[in-house]
Formats: structure tokens, sequence, C-alpha cells
């Protein structure tokens, strides 16, 4: 039967209105026994308001709770409600070891990371007649896919598989995961990857602190994890700037950086500066937890410069002209204010140079 989402229809009028946000169904949270709906109907005075879905099917368990389908009965003060609406391409069966012709699936599959879609979770069954005998033999198969959000098959990340029997298999996913002539019943799936990886902005300044957070699934919580910062520049080699120790907590690693001039910064500064090349840095970090890494986007490092000129004797120096020479072979141009100061923005992290004109004979 078609599986039932959030936002799907019920034979009174109402739709469902709860689902199980990890696993989505052609976009939308798939339903589950215990999800809620709502009912608009009356009895007289009374309204029937709705309730928790009652049945769904044993042999395909979303988040451990049997997945809800079209003809599944809902709560509701008067009659009991019925699901009528679903993902037609998504077509899951009863449990057990299935019936003949085509009426069960032999067993069911669960996707319980955060952001993947279980579509197209078919498992049932074939028959086949041969030509010496009548009799009917059953071919029970096994094919789940894995999805992200956006619709794109889940790929690169291992994955673990428990049979009916309590057997334990395994590999790297292909975007779903497949089989012919398995046992009939219960299959449980799990996925253990870093999904992704985010810098909390795409952007900041010296000073300012900036979290990292990766997406996880099948980690358990408390596995130990890191979190490296990393320094790329086109012009030189990549070098690791600091690393902070944390663990997996509710699917994620989060770890803060406050970025600031630290001693491993200088001396990285100053390596560049033996080799004399333009320099123009960027920053990403790696998520490392039980094997499984992932790198994120960058992120763009800036700082403020502000200038001063004073003579010999600390008196301030006004309206001299200056250059700034930044790292990235941009030079700037402006003009010290009346008391002898300026203020240049937005300047990229690394080592700059200041020269001012003060062809004046007043100053020395």
């Amino acid at each position: 039967m078609p599986a039932a989402r959030m936002g799907d229809s019920t034979a009174h009028g109402g739709t469902i209105v709860s689902g199980f946000p990890m696993v989505l169904i052609e976009g939308m949270p798939a339903a589950r026994v215990t999800d809620m709906h709502v009912c608009p109907m009356f009895d007289g005075p009374k309204p029937h308001v709705g309730g928790p879905i009652l049945k769904g099917s044993m042999g395909v368990l979303i988040g451990n709770m049997p997945a809800a389908r079209v003809m599944d009965q809902c709560t509701c003060v008067g009659p009991p409600d019925m699901i009528i609406k679903g993902a037609t391409k998504v077509l899951i069966g009863d449990g057990g070891a299935g019936g003949g012709g085509g009426s069960g699936s032999g067993g069911g599959g669960s996707a319980d990371a955060p952001g993947q879609t279980a579509e197209m979770t078919e498992i049932g069954e074939s028959q086949s007649e041969t030509s010496q005998s009548s009799e009917q033999t059953e071919d029970h198969f096994l094919d789940v896919q894995f999805a992200d959000s956006a619709g794109n098959p889940i790929t690169d990340c291992q994955y673990s598989m428990t049979d009916p029997n309590s057997n334990e298999s395994g590999g790297i996913l292909g975007g779903g995961v497949a089989g012919t002539g398995v046992e009939p019943g219960n299959y449980e799936i799990g996925l253990h990857s870093i999904i992704s990886t985010v810098w909390s902005q795409t952007s900041a300044k010296v000073g300012e602190t900036v979290t990292m957070t990766a997406e996880t699934a099948g980690i358990d919580d408390g596995t130990k994890a890191r979190l490296e910062v990393w320094i790329h520049d086109p012009n030189y080699s990549t070098r690791m700037l600091t690393c902070v120790e944390t663990q997996v907590s509710g699917n994620k690693i989060e770890g803060d950086w406050k970025i600031e001039i630290s001693d491993s910064l200088i001396q990285i500064v100053d390596d560049k500066e033996k080799i004399g090349q333009y320099s123009s840095p960027s920053y990403y970090f790696i998520a490392v937890a039980k094997g499984f890494s992932k790198r994120s986007g960058m992120l763009t490092v800036t700082d403020d410069v502000e200038i001063t000129l004073k003579d010999k004797d600390g008196n301030a120096v006004p309206d001299k002209k200056y250059k700034l020479y930044l790292p990235t072979g941009e030079v700037r141009q402006g003009r010290l204010d009346g008391s002898g100061y300026a203020k240049e923005t937005d300047v990229p992290a690394g080592r700059v140079r200041v020269a001012f004109d003060v062809r004046d004979e007043s100053w020395s």
C-alpha cells in the first residue's frame, strides 16, 4: 500500500499533522503509528477532534515505529478514521513471512539518519511456476533506496544491516541496499557517516568566535571527535592551525573557534614571508569521528587595521599620505586625519606594511 506522510488526507476529511522528520518520503515526513491526525467532522454538537494513527506495517519500521499506509486506521471520537492518500511511488507491505499472490511483503527497512529519505522501499515476493509442477515458490527480495533531502542518492557512507535472524552485515552504501532470495521478516538498516559540515557564518573578523557543526548518522553519542581548522592558501601548502577536541552528541559534532593572532598563526605567516609569494588565505575545518571525516566549505577571515603616526616626541603627525601593502598584493592609499589617525577595514588576515609620505621639514 502507498506510504502515508504528514499532510496526507483521511476519510473524514482530516489531515495527518505529524510525522518522523528524519525520514522524508517524496519530500514529506513519514507517518507512523502514534503520529497524530486531525478530524473536522461533528456528531451533532460533539467534534471528532482526531487522534493517533492506530495501525501500521510491522514489517517496515521508521524510527522504531510501524510505518503508516493508505487504509490504516486512526483514532477518532466518532467512528474510526482511515488514511486515504499516500505516496504512490513508495509501497509498504505487511510484515511477517508474507502471503501468496504478492499480497504480503517479506520484511522492512528503517532509515534513522537526519535529513535522509527512504524512497521506493519495497520488500516483497514473486512467484514462479515450472512446467513440471503447479506448486508456487516464493522469492523474497529486498530493495531499499536512500536519498538526501534534495532527492539525491546517498553514497560513500557505511551501512549496517541486521536480518530477521539477528545476523549482521554491512558495506559501503551506493544509493541503496538490495538483495534477492532473502529471509522474510524485519530488516534494520542503519547509516554511519558524517553527513555534512558547516560554519556558523561564511566570513568573520579577528576576535570573533565561530561555531563549527558537523551532522552525523549512526555514530553513538559520546564518541570522541575532533574539529581540525586548516589554512588554505593557493600559493602555499595547506597547514593545520588548531584542533578542537569534542564528542558526538545528538547526531552532531560541534565546537567553537575564537579567531585570534596565535603563535601558530604567526609562525605560518613567518614561513610564508620566507617564500615571498602573495598570500590569500581562507579557512576550512575537518570533522573526524570513529574513522569518518568530512571537510567543510571555506571561511574568509578579515581584520581592521588602525594607523597612527607620531614624531619622536610622541606628537601626532597629521594629514600625511600613506600606502598600505596587503599580503594579497593589493595596495591601499589614504591620508591621515588631523590627529594623525586612519583606519582600514576588511583587510585580509596576514602581515601588512605601511609607508608614509613625510616630506615635511618640520617632522623628523
